[in-house]
């Protein structure tokens, strides 16, 4: 009996003793990136390791707090703190490139000379940070610590991803607006665009981080390159069931949207407006343009007044003269509208949160891009086949009114119920994915075996320049020792001619 008894005992603590990883508690902190979806996106995959049982802190400036953070928080100050209408007012790219440069060194200082929050982070295990805050790396190299990047926005900007192969003939480079597939012009204005541009985006933020490193005098040993390609691991949380597919290496995981994810219960007062009879159109530009222009304003109340279908939007602006089917808010769980049975189109900015909630959810899109990676993101949308594209700058009711109602059409929710099933239909969700590969980071202590070996080649040799030049001699070598063969048997043969 006792026997029986011990063997039963062992069978129940075997399953526990085969799996240490999920049973071991790691200290984890996690960075966003300033921007409210970027801290959405962070305190979601921090939510995800605290609940497989990691103690894990968040590490938010003052004023980007989220009322939806439930993350123990280690906040800290700057002296001008980011703001949405910055970028709002700004078309241009150098203008609103150093504005984000000027924000970069000042967030990353802050934290820097902060010394409780960087006495915590010597007592961690990972340091997970967001791709945009591109210090990340350099604060790991500090603390010494293992170091895990998370990329809310796909694939753009390849030196802040451990140099991803880029491959430019059927790979856009951002802000083009091109698709994957290219006319021979596009490929060739691609080529360009990624020499100059991605050269341009090294060169200010290694400028950034290079400043950074010799005033905080973190590791002036080490070279940028270093520094720059020093994580263990990036997540990119995008799914090739919308991203263009591409190679990636081996430290490199696409995990899939952390923000897209089965509808919860609604509030009373909105579900009290999203059941019944109407479908409902939900109308949101993220949370860096909450604020429209008079002219704009009026243009879509001019629309919305016109449209057969209930209206949920959201924006904090106070708008009057709107019909009774339209409800403003200042704030909705997007997710969970989204996957309301009587959502139909969503009128979107083009986020990337945005377009993978409105697949995820099959809602076909009406896409209004601004600025910045929404470019990329409508040109996505149109070619998966789920939406339509309008002219922000040329915007007219007409548009909105017509493009709604084109989305309406049956193959447009087909092809959204189509991209909906590949995406719900994943092995496993994506937050249980990140986790299990920051586990693996842990357990590995940074997994280097992942590492390919170009990161220890120079230039030189990882481009194949001596390799080239070799080949460049022994070409023109040959082609001067057969000129001079013919030439010499061209003057031997004219000579027995003439004798």
């Amino acid at each position: 009996m006792a026997l029986r008894l011990l063997v039963l005992i062992a069978l129940i603590a075997l399953p526990i003793t085969l799996l240490p990883l999920r049973g071991q508690c790691a200290k984890i902190a996690v960075i966003p990136m300033f921007g409210k979806s970027h801290v959405h996106v962070i305190n979601a995959m921090g939510e995800a390791l605290h609940k497989r049982g990691h103690d894990v802190r968040i590490t938010v400036e003052r004023t980007q707090m989220l009322p939806t953070i439930k993350l123990p928080v280690d906040s800290y100050e700057v002296q001008h703190p980011f703001k949405f209408g910055e970028v709002n007012n700004s078309f241009s790219i150098i203008t609103t490139l150093k504005m984000f440069l000027r924000l970069q060194k000042e967030y990353c200082a802050a934290i820097l000379n902060n010394s409780t929050i960087m006495s915590y982070y010597k007592t961690i295990d990972v340091l997970v940070t967001d791709r945009g805050f591109i210090c990340g790396s350099l604060i790991a190299t500090a603390i010494g610590k293992l170091h895990v990047v998370v990329s809310p926005g796909g694939f753009n900007l390849p030196h802040l991803l451990l140099n991803n192969p880029f491959p430019l003939s059927y790979i856009p480079y951002a802000l083009t607006g091109y698709s994957s597939k290219m006319t021979f012009k596009q490929r060739f204005l691609n080529t360009v665009f990624y020499l100059m541009g991605d050269r341009f985006f090294s060169y200010l933020t290694r400028t950034t981080i290079t400043t950074l490193n010799q005033e905080f005098n973190i590791a002036p040993s080490m070279s940028l390159y270093e520094i720059e390609n020093s994580p263990s691991m990036v997540l990119i949380t995008s799914d090739f069931v919308l991203e263009y597919p591409r190679p990636v290496l081996p430290n490199v995981k696409v995990i899939g949207s952390l923000s897209a994810t089965p509808a919860m219960p609604l509030p009373n007062e909105l579900e009290a407006f999203m059941n019944g009879d109407s479908k409902v159109v939900y109308i949101a530009f993220g949370s860096t343009f909450e604020e429209l222009s008079l002219e704009k304003l009026r243009i879509l109340v001019d629309a919305v007044n016109r449209l057969p279908y209930k209206v949920l939007w959201k924006i904090k602006t106070n708008i009057t003269d709107i019909g009774s089917h339209v409800k403003i808010v200042g704030w909705v769980p997007q997710n969970d509208i989204l996957g309301h049975k009587n959502t139909i189109v969503f009128y979107s900015h083009c986020g990337h949160n945005s377009m993978y909630e409105a697949a995820y959810h099959g809602i076909p899109v009406l896409a209004m891009p601004i600025h910045g990676d929404q470019i990329d993101n409508a040109n996505q949308i149109l070619q998966a086949g789920f939406g339509v594209k309008i002219d922000f700058l040329r915007l007219t009711s007409d548009d909105i009114v017509n493009g709604i109602m084109q989305l309406t059409k049956d193959r447009y929710r087909e092809n959204a119920n189509r991209l909906s099933i590949a995406l719900r239909s994943q092995p496993r969700t994506s937050r249980d994915t990140a986790v299990d590969w920051i586990e693996y980071v842990i357990a590995n202590k940074g997994a280097k075996h992942l590492r390919m070996e170009g990161y220890n080649l120079t230039i030189i040799e990882y481009y194949m320049l001596d390799v080239l030049l070799v080949w460049i001699i022994t070409v023109v070598t040959t082609i001067y020792i057969v000129k001079r063969f013919v030439q010499l048997m061209y003057f031997r043969c004219c000579k027995v001619k003439t004798d």
